[in-house]
């Protein structure tokens, strides 16, 4: 599954948006939000809860690239379990994320959600 940042509901598309592009981000938790209500606006968007063990990659677009310990996906991934997408991001349902970038014009941060694979893994 690919999860389009701009289909987001506009408050958590806003919250996304921001916590991936700033560089002076607080250690702070970001707010509870009523996670029932986000549910019903996703699906009415056509967006799926994940409920499995899924893998994050998230590519992050800029015209200026950041050291490669500068990016974080933090508060992204703790905004769409805030909202409903993923049920959680302790390791039992994220099973890993990984980071790339590259150079462009336009600044955008593309966040996509895959079933992990469990029987490669052996499981």
């Amino acid at each position: 599954m690919r999860i389009d940042v701009n289909k987001l509901p506009e408050f958590y598309r806003r919250q996304c948006e921001e916590k991936t592009s700033r560089s002076d981000r607080p250690t702070s938790k970001a707010p509870h939000m009523e996670s029932t209500a986000s549910i019903k606006l996703l699906e009415k968007k056509g967006i799926a809860r994940c409920n499995g063990q899924v893998s994050i990659r998230v590519l992050s677009k800029r015209k200026r690239l950041a050291d490669s310990d500068g990016i974080s996906s933090k508060y992204a991934i703790d905004a769409l379990v805030d909202c409903g997408v993923l049920s959680g991001d302790g390791p039992e349902i994220v099973k890993e994320v990984t980071h790339s970038q590259i150079k462009s014009q336009t600044e955008e941060t593309i966040i996509s959600i895959y079933e992990a694979d469990l029987e490669r893994e052996g499981i």
